[in-house]
């Protein structure tokens, strides 16, 4: 799992470390001019990752730690849950109700 995500860490870790690795580790510290910024030991970090995930595959797969079969007693102790049987009530302004006539003797049109 951490191979998948190994690139984006190592970007993480340079954008973090920036200036510590440009100050301290960059083999270009000294060359102002090619502007690498301690992008050298970054291109360096992930071609070691490269390789150490290209030695550690079989067949260009990445082996992964997570076993390939669970086990069936992981499988009986799951707990299945009925949905419940009570009716369900709807809080809302939209629910339209039974209809009923206006009053007439609130609602006519002005006399005169």
């Amino acid at each position: 799992m951490t191979q998948v995500f190994s690139k984006w860490l190592l970007l993480a870790e340079y954008a973090v470390n920036k200036e510590y690795i440009a100050k301290n580790l960059c083999v270009n510290k000294e060359k102002p001019k090619l502007k690498c910024h301690g992008k050298c030991q970054l291109m360096k970090k992930m071609a070691e990752d490269t390789e150490n995930s290209n030695s550690g595959s079989e067949n260009g797969m990445a082996k992964s730690s997570l076993p390939e079969v669970l086990p069936f007693d992981d499988f009986c102790n799951i707990q299945l849950i009925a949905p419940s049987t009570e009716s369900i009530v709807h809080n809302s302004l939209y629910i339209l109700k039974a209809y009923t006539a206006p009053i007439p003797s609130v609602f006519h049109p002005p006399l005169g």
